[in-house]
C-alpha cells in the first residue's frame, strides 16, 4: 500500500491539511510541537484503528471542536484506489471507520490490509523492556503471515477471559475444565504459529545483522509454559496459586524472546547504539520478509531518528530505509543530518509549520 493523499481535519494542532507524500521516502521536518508526530500518528491510526500516543480519543480531537476526520488516499499493489477514513468523536468512546464507503465492524480490518510499522522511542528498548513488548513485536509478524493467527488468538484471549473469571468468583470444575481445554487448544496453535514465523524470519535478520556487524546474535522463543509437558495438566495444577494471583500465569500470554549474543544477555554485552540498531533492524526485517511472503508493502513510519542515534547509526538506518521496498515517513527536527541521503535520494522534505 502506497498513500497517495492524506487529508487531516481538527486533528490535534491542524485544523486541516492535505499532503501528498512522495512514494518512497519522506522527510517532515519542523520545530518540536509543531505537529511532526502527529502526522505519524494519524497514519498510524487509519492502520491500527488508534493512536500510539494518546490511549483517550479527546487528545487527539482539536481543543474547541466535537469531532476530528482522517481520511487517507491509498495504491494498493495492483494501483486499485483504497480510501480509508476514520472520525473521532468527543462524545462516542468508539471510532467511526470506513474503507472505500464499507463500514468498519473490527479494527482488524484496517490493520489487514494497511500494515504500519512504526519505530519510536519505545521501539529502541525492545532488548530491555519487558516480554509484553517482544510479544507484540512478535504478534505483528505472525498476524500477517499467518491468517488463521488472528482467530486463534482471539479465542485464546476468550479462554483466558474466561478461565480467570472463574478463578476469582466461581470454580465450577465443568466449566473450568471446558475453557481449559479450549485455551490449551488455541495455545498450541499459537504456538506453532509463532514457531513458524520465527523459522522463516530469522534468516531474514541474520542477514541485515551481518551486513552491519552484529553477527552472532540469537534469539530464542519461550513459549509461556514448559511446552515439553502437557498445558492442560499445568494449567490443573496451577489453579490454587492463580486463583491467589488473580489470573493465569502460564500460557501464550507470557511468551517471550531471549535475545543474547555469544550466550550473554545482549542488552548487557552491547552498546546503547548497538542495541538501538539491533531493534532497529528487527522491525526492517520484518517489513522485508511480510514483502517477500505477501508482496504487501507496509508503511514505515519513524519518529525522530536523529534522538536516538548518532551520525554513524543515522547513516547505516537511513541505507536499511531507502532500500525498503516501502513507503517511509521520518521526522526530524532539522534536515541538517540528512543531507547526504536528500541529495542522493532525491527525498522530498515537508515543513511543517508550511502544511
Amino acid at each position: 500500500m502506497k498513500l497517495t493523499q492524506l487529508t487531516l481535519k481538527n486533528f490535534r494542532n491542524f485544523q486541516e491539511i492535505t499532503i501528498n507524500p512522495d512514494s518512497n521516502i519522506n522527510l517532515l521536518v519542523g520545530a518540536n510541537g509543531k505537529g511532526k508526530t502527529s502526522v505519524l500518528e494519524a497514519i498510524y491510526f487509519l492502520g491500527m484503528g488508534r493512536s500510539f500516543r494518546a490511549r483517550g480519543h479527546q487528545a487527539v480531537v482539536q481543543h474547541g471542536q466535537t469531532s476530528c476526520q482522517m481520511v487517507g488516499e491509498f495504491l494498493d499493489a495492483q494501483n486499485n484506489p483504497i480510501i480509508i477514513g476514520i472520525e473521532k468523536n468527543l462524545d462516542a468512546s468508539q471510532s467511526q471507520a470506513k474503507i472505500s464507503g464499507r463500514e468498519v465492524q473490527n479494527m482488524a480490518e484496517l490493520a489487514s490490509i494497511l500494515p504500519v510499522q512504526l519505530i519510536h522511542h519505545e521501539t529502541f528498548h525492545l532488548l530491555d523492556a519487558g516480554p509484553q513488548y517482544r510479544r507484540e513485536f512478535l504478534d505483528w509478524g505472525v498476524f500477517y503471515a499467518e491468517p488463521l493467527y488472528f482467530p486463534a488468538w482471539q479465542r485464546a484471549q476468550r479462554a483466558l477471559k474466561q478461565r480467570n473469571a472463574l478463578l476469582k468468583n466461581n470454580l465450577d470444575l465443568t466449566q473450568l475444565n471446558f475453557w481449559e481445554q479450549e485455551l490449551a487448544s488455541q495455545a498450541q496453535a499459537l504456538d506453532q504459529f509463532r514457531r513458524m514465523y520465527l523459522t522463516l524470519y530469522l534468516p531474514v535478520l541474520e542477514s541485515l545483522l551481518a551486513a552491519i556487524g552484529l553477527a552472532g546474535i540469537s534469539i530464542t522463543y519461550h513459549a509461556g509454559w514448559d511446552n515439553q509437558r502437557d498445558y492442560v495438566q499445568l494449567l490443573h495444577q496451577s489453579r490454587a496459586r492463580d486463583a491467589i494471583l488473580g489470573h493465569t500465569s502460564l500460557g501464550p500470554h507470557r511468551a517471550d524472546l531471549k535475545i543474547r549474543i555469544n550466550q550473554q544477555d545482549a542488552d548487557y554485552v552491547l552498546s546503547r547504539g548497538q542495541q538501538k540498531m539491533l531493534s532497529f533492524s528487527m522491525r526492517i526485517a520484518q517489513a522485508l520478509l511480510l514483502a517477500q511472503l505477501s508482496q504487501q508493502q507496509c508503511l514505515f513510519l519513524v519518529d525522530d531518528l536523529a534522538a536516538e542515534l548518532d551520525s554513524e547509526y543515522i547513516n547505516q538506518a537511513m541505507q536499511m530505509l531507502v532500500e525498503l521496498p516501502c513507503q517511509v515517513f521520518i521526522t526530524a527536527v532539522h534536515k541538517i543530518l540528512f543531507e547526504q541521503q536528500l541529495a542522493q535520494y532525491d527525498i522530498p522534505v515537508f515543513h511543517v509549520e508550511q502544511l
